[in-house]
């Protein structure tokens, strides 16, 4: 809560629209990728929820708001190089591969840094 008071970021329920059903989360958080603190979009869905563009839908949103409404220059997303879904979603956000490291928080597994730059700055 703290996060959202001081810079207006955090992870925001995401709802079904049609039955208030909670489904998951999405937002901008700041996370540690590579040595480098960054604005990462980042996301949570059940899994009964998975392949349904949901994550699409709340990333680009959140893409949106971080651009418009806070002015950030750059949003990132770091996922395992193995998760093709989650690396989909981050390219019809726009994202574009910018590198892959051994993330010492995913047991050093090879991850991928997805990353876009506000078009505005």
């Amino acid at each position: 809560m703290q996060l959202y008071v001081d810079k207006k970021i955090g992870f925001f329920a995401v709802f079904l629209k049609n039955s208030n059903i909670l489904i998951g989360n999405c937002g901008i958080s700041i996370q540690n990728i590579d040595g480098i603190n960054e604005f990462e979009i980042g996301y949570y869905f059940n899994k009964n929820h998975w392949g349904l563009g949901y994550a699409s839908e709340a990333t680009i949103a959140m893409k949106h708001y971080g651009f418009k409404n806070l002015n950030l220059k750059k949003l990132c997303s770091y996922i395992t190089k193995d998760n093709f879904a989650s690396r989909a979603v981050a390219e019809k956000n726009g994202m574009k591969l910018e590198k892959l490291y051994n993330n010492p928080l995913y047991r050093n597994l090879p991850t991928t840094v997805y990353s876009i730059l506000n078009p505005i700055n």
